[in-house]
């Protein structure tokens, strides 16, 4: 053998070309095993059309039958020519479609998630952490191609906020208390990426610090992971959330919003039709109310709550904005709790809190609570790549791994950030000044400028 195989890169090429369905075919099952191990998918249809040991029609029809159950259509007919088989009728009530056998994953740690962007988590040896796995790409998640700012197809930061939501399931930890979106995430047009959610080790109250990670698929060992996000998970006291109230509200005014994706399509956003959510909007004084609603096309089976629904959910601002050149991308999250999962249509409350900031308070259709989110800060893509990253220039304060996004102060006065390690303590850090209205991170004591050339993101 001269060249290596690549037996799991072909598998995961098929994959990304649409291949749902495997059939191994020769004398033993050697690669059906393997094939498993190189799909992203939870339970592909995989099967072989002979076994070292069997009886050789037994093992065919056993391949066909796997086959059609993972949805490949059959010739029945041919199948039973010559076999004696005859059509019977159908029971008089339809197939109800629901699988009763006890899942053989498991949600504990080492187990699968049974997400479809997480895989799997696991302990970190010797420690307290927890590092969740997972991958994306269009192949995968074609809905994710929808999501275009500035020309270039960046992961919405709602997909962010599923993956440390779900990671912080595995804990215990049902509060999103913060996430800062630090680098875009960029879905490439071929291939995928790997993903790493780490949790660190919770303090005395079972807070921890979340992270999110990626890597390409064809990364080599030494090509290191892209920070995309940072963040703290906690835990949220007990206690019943408010009902919502009578919907529309009487008093609120109906918006015009047809034609207002396309509005934003030229300005360089462009959503696709999994993003296109928003309904139908009414505004109250300074409160904007909203109806979005999930395609039918797509499903929200296994996502705490389906990133495209969140994403639509903060459209209610961009398509009822007087100026629509005016639109904000979602920068940070704080306050983010979910309350049920498997929403598909939402009522959304959105109350502007001023400097570019807004409250959420999502509804079912029927008004039961589904999530909260005290606080998303949104940020205006011109002139500074959208979803994230630093402007052109900003002031870093080095020295520390605990890391805020804070507003910058005025000239000659000190920063106040929180520090993670204190439990909300505010903390006071030495002078920065920083070009306002510019963003500043804060790390620890000390300062050094950090840039971004064009095409490229350093820290």
């Amino acid at each position: 053998m001269r060249e290596p195989v690549r037996f799991a890169a072909a598998v995961r090429a098929a994959e990304e070309r649409g291949a749902r369905s495997y059939l191994e075919v020769g004398p033993d099952a050697v690669l059906t095993s393997l094939v498993r191990d190189c799909l992203a998918a939870e339970d592909p249809a995989v099967a072989a059309t002979g076994r070292a040991r069997g009886d050789d029609v037994d093992v065919l029809l056993e391949a066909v039958a796997a086959l059609h159950a993972g949805g490949v259509p059959v010739n029945w007919r041919a199948v039973f020519a010559g076999s004696g088989a005859r059509l019977i009728d159908l029971p008089t009530y339809p197939f109800q479609r629901r699988r009763y056998w006890v899942s053989r994953h498991s949600t504990v740690h080492g187990g699968t998630l049974r997400h479809p962007m997480l895989t799997g988590a696991e302990p970190e040896p010797g420690t307290n952490r927890v590092l969740c796995r997972g991958r994306l790409s269009a192949g995968t998640h074609p809905w994710l191609a929808g999501h275009v700012a500035g020309g270039r197809t960046l992961v919405p930061a709602t997909v962010l906020v599923e993956l440390a939501v779900r990671a912080g399931d595995e804990v215990d930890c049902d509060l999103l208390e913060d996430l800062a979106i630090v680098a875009p995430l960029e879905l490439p047009a071929a291939g995928g990426v790997r993903l790493q959610v780490t949790l660190g080790e919770p303090d005395e109250t079972g807070r921890r610090t979340v992270d999110l990670d990626s890597r390409p698929d064809d990364a080599g060992t030494r090509e290191p992971w892209t920070r995309h996000a940072t963040g703290t998970l906690g835990v949220t006291a007990p206690g019943k959330p408010d009902e919502t109230a009578a919907w529309p509200p009487a008093d609120a005014t109906p918006v015009h919003v047809e034609g207002a994706y396309d509005v934003l399509a030229a300005a360089g956003l462009a959503y696709g039709p999994a993003f296109r959510g928003v309904r139908a909007v009414w505004r109250r004084d300074g409160d904007l109310f909203a109806e979005v609603r999930l395609p039918d096309a797509e499903s929200a089976a296994g996502y705490v709550m389906h990133p495209a629904l969140l994403d639509a959910a903060l459209h209610a601002s961009l398509v009822a904005a007087p100026e629509l050149a005016e639109a904000r991308l979602p920068f940070s999250f704080s306050g983010v709790r979910l309350l049920a999962s498997g929403a598909t249509e939402l009522r959304v409350h959105v109350r502007e809190l001023g400097d570019s900031r807004i409250r959420l308070n999502l509804a079912d259709g029927a008004g039961s609570p589904v999530a909260r989110i005290e606080t998303v800060t949104l940020r205006r893509p011109a002139g500074q790549h959208p979803l994230g990253g630093l402007p052109e220039t900003s002031t870093v304060c080095g020295g520390s791994s605990r890391s805020r996004t804070v507003s910058p102060p005025a000239r000659g006065t000190m920063s106040s950030c929180t520090s993670r390690a204190g439990r909300g303590a505010p903390t006071r850090w030495p002078r920065c000044t920083p070009p306002p209205p510019r963003p500043l991170r804060c790390w620890g004591p000390g300062a050094r400028p950090v840039s971004r050339k064009a095409g490229a993101w350093s820290w």
